[in-house]
């Protein structure tokens, strides 16, 4: 992704939306949206969208800019790399028509794009297998979770595959050494357990729930699963924890400033529901950020490499 891309595919309430944050519904109005800052802890939103200019400001720190500008100073606060490149990477997952970003649902030259989904086939791919491999994934125990898919470029002339992950309305999430994207609508992924259970275990992303089940050596969960694959599900999923009728929510979230505030919102959301209890498994996997690096790390210890 370069400058003009992600300026061009990359909005600001999206990105705020990804991480966990919605605006403040007492404040927004049309193109202005008010956010709480994904910078610090507050009690009224300070930060401002303006939707149409695609820019932002926030009053608390006094700061102000781009879509990039945005990624700089938030991958700065996170104690992360922030450069223009280190910003434009980190983007390009939250590209609405990304270079990675796919449609499934029509040939992507219909619409003037240069990018169309090929084929999507069971997991024999022995690139891909090897990713799994390097994230200490074992491909035997997961591949009825996964699949590989196929994307051509027809500017480039060049077909890209990586691993896909399903979810609920038809979509994928697309994954592999190099790209973390999506292919058509995203949405949360449910599966349901072996066994007749009141737990639910409440992943943000799929990787984390391979490494589980690698964990475990199990090929299908115990208890119910749902994987959100974008913390801006987290709303929409309340119901249907509700509906499911769930007693216990095991919550492992990323160890970061954006999984902390989508945990204190369900913690929060929990109390109206005395009959739900939370769960947060964090001390499991910290001091790491998420379950797989906590795993990749545990085993490099172990083995000593």
């Amino acid at each position: 992704m370069n400058i003009k891309h992600a300026l061009n595919t990359v909005y600001l309430d999206h990105v705020l939306k990804s991480l966990g944050l919605e605006p403040d519904p007492k404040k927004s109005k049309g193109r202005d949206l008010w956010f709480s800052s994904p910078f610090r802890a507050e009690s009224d939103a300070s930060f401002h969208i303006d939707s149409i200019k695609n820019i932002w400001y926030d009053f608390g720190e006094g700061e102000g800019g781009n879509v990039i500008s945005f990624a700089r100073y938030y991958l700065e606060s996170m104690g992360r790399p922030s450069t223009v490149s280190d910003a434009l990477n980190w983007l390009a997952q939250y590209s609405t028509t990304p270079v990675q970003q796919f449609d499934s649902s029509s040939p992507a030259n219909d619409n003037g794009k240069t990018l169309t989904l090929r084929r999507i086939q069971p997991l024999k791919n022995s690139a891909l297998i090897q990713y799994l491999k390097d994230r200490q994934i074992d491909p035997q125990l997961v591949k009825d979770h996964i699949k590989e898919a196929y994307i051509y470029n027809s500017e480039k002339k060049k077909e890209y595959f990586g691993l896909v992950f399903a979810n609920e309305k038809g979509g994928y999430e697309f994954r592999n050494k190099y790209i973390k994207s999506s292919i058509g609508k995203k949405a949360i992924t449910y599966i349901k357990g072996k066994r007749e259970t009141s737990n639910v275990h409440l992943f943000e992303g799929f990787m984390d729930f391979l490494t589980m089940m690698t964990v475990k050596k199990l090929t299908e969960p115990q208890d119910d699963v749902i994987i959100l694959n974008s913390l801006s599900f987290l709303q929409r999923t309340k119901d249907l924890l509700i509906e499911k009728g769930y007693a216990n929510i095991y919550v492992w979230f990323d160890n970061d400033k954006a999984g902390s505030k989508a945990k204190l919102r369900l913690s929060q959301w929990s109390e109206n529901h005395p009959h739900i209890s939370i769960r947060e498994m964090n001390e499991v996997y910290a001091p790491f950020k998420d379950v797989n690096e906590w795993y990749i790390n545990t085993l490099k210890s172990k083995w000593g490499c």
